[in-house]
């Protein structure tokens, strides 16, 4: 079966977390992504950690599949390889600080006259114009600056989102615009430039809760595991301690819920709770009931009520539990890669495709294609040895 990106080559400039997400989306579905990175050193996410059986975990989540190029790019040589290889391509990508790429002779307006048909993708924290263009940004910077910590966490303390949430959604949103500018270059033969902004991206994911505040000037507070909007939904305690997660959307399940979880069917048509606007309103009542009835049952008897109710729930895991998942593993989302004689589990791409596959290879050694992707360029093995022993490669 073949991949849906075959044939595609794209060129990653690229660090941390946001354009390397992008480019490991691309490259499961097929593409061929040539990373380049410094000599001696590589991507910074090499040598965050080593829970990946001495690998890091960052480095191997993001860079499977991928060729990795060492290239000196502030050397006129370096600089002659990288050019020759964008000519080549169809994608580039770059998630550098403001004006790196532009100082090193690789800004848009100057490759796409060699490449007309290049995709050309920036990735930044702010975007490249306005008050904040040349601001350098981290995920949980752009987590403050978006008001994402803020709506985030309990209700007295807000919280940072446990993930890169918004390097990811960066890294999303870029794949997006990237795989519908192929689309329209197969209509124009052009290429174009995409500006992807962390900021942007997460405002945009933020949803609901700026959407009220945009409209009414209403700043939605912090609920901790309960749902802002919708009551009840999020996660209560039972007898024994554990937590169940469950969510009742509309009046149908409220009347089902106050009947069989509650064994309180008159609450369904109380004009205090009837309505979830009306839950909204006297939520810290509603609330301090159903806890209240909660802890007269264990966990296996609130599952046992929920699935009788026919209301959707679920437990809160941890990750021991999340990779014993039965869903998980009929799913068969743990996949095993190797890498130097060490094996390496890893999480399968999520996207099903009915007539095309993906690939999963190891993320490469530091400078592992260096040499033939070169020698793909036209140089030769003398030249090669040169460039290395001058620190070009």
């Amino acid at each position: 079966m073949k991949h849906a990106l075959d044939g595609i080559r794209v060129v990653a400039f690229e660090h941390s977390v946001g354009g390397p997400y992008c480019t490991r989306l691309l490259s499961d579905l097929g593409a061929e992504v040539v990373k380049i990175e410094r000599p001696m050193s590589g991507d910074f996410s090499r040598a965050w950690d080593s829970f990946a059986n001495g690998f890091s975990s960052t480095f191997v989540w993001l860079n499977r599949n991928k060729q990795s190029l060492t290239l000196n790019v502030k050397k006129r040589e370096g600089k002659e390889i990288l050019g020759k290889l964008i000519r080549r391509s169809d994608i580039f990508i770059q998630n550098f600080a403001p004006g790196v790429v532009e100082r090193l002779g690789f800004g848009y307006r100057k490759i796409q006259r060699s490449n007309p048909r290049l995709i050309y993708c920036n990735i930044s924290g702010y975007g490249s114009r306005g008050p904040y263009g040349r601001m350098k940004a981290y995920d949980m910077l752009v987590q403050g600056e978006s008001g994402l910590i803020n709506f985030t966490g309990q209700t007295d303390k807000p919280a940072r989102v446990g993930i890169s949430i918004c390097d990811i959604s960066s890294g999303v949103m870029a794949t997006i615009a990237i795989l519908a500018a192929l689309v329209q270059r197969q209509e124009t033969g052009q290429g174009q430039e995409i500006n992807i902004s962390m900021f942007e991206a997460i405002l945009d994911w933020l949803s609901y809760p700026i959407y009220c505040y945009l409209n009414s000037g209403v700043q939605l507070r912090r609920t901790g595991m309960r749902h802002s909007l919708i009551v009840p939904y999020g996660v209560y305690s039972s007898k024994d301690g554990k937590m169940i997660n469950f969510a009742v959307e509309h009046n149908e399940e409220w009347k089902r819920f106050c009947k069989t979880i509650l064994s309180r069917p008159e609450l369904a048509h109380d004009p205090e709770y009837e309505t979830n606007q009306m839950r909204l309103k006297n939520r810290e009542n509603l609330e301090s009931l159903i806890e209240e009835e909660f802890k007269k049952h264990s966990i296996a008897e609130m599952i046992s009520l929920f699935r009788k109710a026919e209301i959707p729930y679920g437990l809160v895991n941890n990750f021991a539990e999340v990779t014993a998942h039965p869903q998980l593993n009929y799913l068969k989302m743990v996949r095993k890669l190797t890498i130097s004689n060490r094996t390496l589990k890893v999480l399968a791409n999520p996207l099903h495709m009915s007539k095309s596959t993906h690939k999963m290879l190891p993320p490469p050694h530091l400078g592992q294609q260096t040499n033939s992707i070169i020698r793909s360029l036209g140089y030769s093995k003398s030249k090669i040895e040169k460039m290395r022993q001058s620190g070009i490669i």
